[in-house]
């Protein structure tokens, strides 16, 4: 069949093919090295963005922890010069040989004039141990005027309840009670911790009731031990209710990509004091709330860096902060989904594809229009080689 093709068929086919390998030999590496691109831009852009994130969420995590730790440093040094206030007050006492009743009742609005100074706080509390503070617990037992309890230990707490300013009297009862709060330890280690460890303690989220109501309220607590000669006598201390926490991580959630990143606080033992998506949370541990990944977290937390960890969709950025100096590491942590980081990628890849669809489509349309003017001209040229030869071939059969 190909023999009884005309010469001039012949060169434009045999011609037409090879025009028809190189066009696919180029389009074809075109296409490819277009692909192989725009993989390497992908892989490039999402890392850098990747990274650019992380480091961001690192920022911001970072910034949440100094505003943590400026709160409780602002109590920290309220609670401190309160306690020099005290023990100052109580040796000026006794070199003056002030009334007991009359120290006490100084005492008492000593513990009011700071109470009102710090609105921010829940409670200011003092409490001495038995006889600690004068020796003469024996004449005040039940003595509200001079916030004395039932044993005549003075032990006085002003508080915010529902707006309201109260000042009670803490009854031996509470001060001895022992029963486990929500991170595990007594329900009195606010008072126990600074007296026997004669050290500044900051406690974990626990739950307790103020006001006539007996309201329950999760707060924790700076507490102070006020040491003479090396001996415990009494602590002072400062309540700060959970909500100011929780508000403060509301607050900073809109500053998280539009909102869409979700900011914990939680403290040395793994309880929540913040989740700026669901407050109903807040006072759990971490670990019935997150499972595994909060187990992950707490362990974290003893190491004392900062540190990225990607669980599930989520990216998080751990950051551990001591909101007072020799207290147990508690965390910042800031959770964002990975949609949201690699939503710039996404929108790059889809301008990629289309541009490398775009580019293909041209490509081929240049192949088709080259292809068929490369037939052209071989057809043409064809003709012009192969009409004298067919001028010849005439004569000849003449």
């Amino acid at each position: 069949m190909f023999d009884s093709l005309s010469i001039r068929l012949k060169i434009v086919l045999l011609s037409g093919l090879c025009l028809l390998g190189v066009v696919v030999l180029i389009v074809g590496m075109n296409i490819y090295q277009t692909n192989q691109n725009d993989d390497l831009v992908n892989a490039s852009s999402s890392k850098m963005l990747t990274d650019s994130v992380q480091n961001l969420l690192q920022a911001k995590a970072a910034e949440q922890a100094v505003r943590v730790q400026k709160t409780f440093g602002e109590t920290l040094t309220v609670v401190t010069a309160l306690a020099d206030q005290i023990k100052d007050m109580r040796n000026m006492a006794a070199k003056r040989s002030i009334e007991a009743g009359a120290l006490r009742e100084e005492l008492n609005q000593s513990i009011k004039t700071a109470f009102e100074r710090n609105g921010k706080v829940l409670g200011v509390w003092l409490a001495f141990e038995p006889n600690g503070l004068d020796g003469k617990d024996s004449e005040f037992v039940n003595d509200a005027v001079r916030q004395s309890n039932e044993a005549g230990r003075f032990a006085t707490y002003w508080s915010r309840a529902g707006g309201e300013v109260l000042n009670t009297v803490m009854v031996e009862e509470d001060m001895t009670k022992t029963t486990l709060n929500l991170s595990g330890t007594p329900y009195n280690v606010w008072y126990t911790c600074p007296r026997d460890s004669k050290r500044t303690c900051l406690l974990d989220p626990y739950a307790d009731t103020i006001g006539t109501e007996k309201k329950e309220v999760l707060m924790t607590t700076i507490s102070v031990p006020l040491l003479v000669d090396g001996k415990s006598i009494g602590v002072v201390g400062v309540d700060i209710a959970l909500d100011a926490l929780q508000a403060a991580a509301v607050d900073s959630q809109r500053e998280l990509f539009n909102s869409a990143g979700h900011m914990l606080i939680v403290s040395g033992t793994g309880v929540l004091a913040a989740n700026s998506v669901d407050a109903g949370k807040v006072g759990k541990s971490i670990g019935e709330t997150l499972g595994a990944d909060g187990k992950d977290i707490l362990q974290l937390l003893s190491g004392g860096a900062p540190k990225i960890l990607q669980q599930g969709d989520l990216i998080r950025a751990v950051y551990p902060v001591s909101p007072i100096a020799d207290a147990k590491a508690w965390a910042v942590v800031i959770d964002l989904p990975k949609q949201v980081l690699l939503a710039d990628s996404v929108k790059l890849q889809a301008v990629l594809d289309d541009a490398q669809q775009s580019g293909t489509i041209k490509t081929l349309l240049v192949s088709v229009i080259a292809g068929l003017v490369g037939l052209l001209l071989t057809w043409l040229t064809a003709s012009g080689v192969t009409r004298p030869i067919n001028s010849v071939a005439e004569m000849l059969k003449a």
